[in-house]
């Protein structure tokens, strides 16, 4: 009924599709999710209407609650989860 992530050793309170989305980047580490794969594993076949922005929002509300390090844009492809936070 909730969804936290620990990290840092915070815990961050998500959204369920938030933490969804961060599930799937953070299983495969510096892969490159396009946003049409990030829609199809995450809102699946359902007949919900997403759009592009719908996940870019859902991202930046992600690097606000658990930082700008750790989801990396590709402009043009996609986004990945880096563990290294060295920029």
């Amino acid at each position: 009924d909730r969804y936290i992530l620990a990290a840092r050793g915070d815990e961050f309170l998500l959204q369920r599709k938030e933490f969804e989305i961060i599930s799937l980047l953070a299983s495969k580490p510096k892969k490159v999710f396009s946003r049409d794969e990030i829609k199809e594993m995450v809102w699946g076949d359902s007949n919900h209407l997403v759009r592009n922005r719908t996940i870019d929002v859902h991202i930046r509300n992600l690097r606000v609650k658990i930082g700008r390090g750790y989801i990396k844009t590709f402009k043009g492809v996609g986004y990945s989860f880096d563990t290294n936070l060295s920029n």
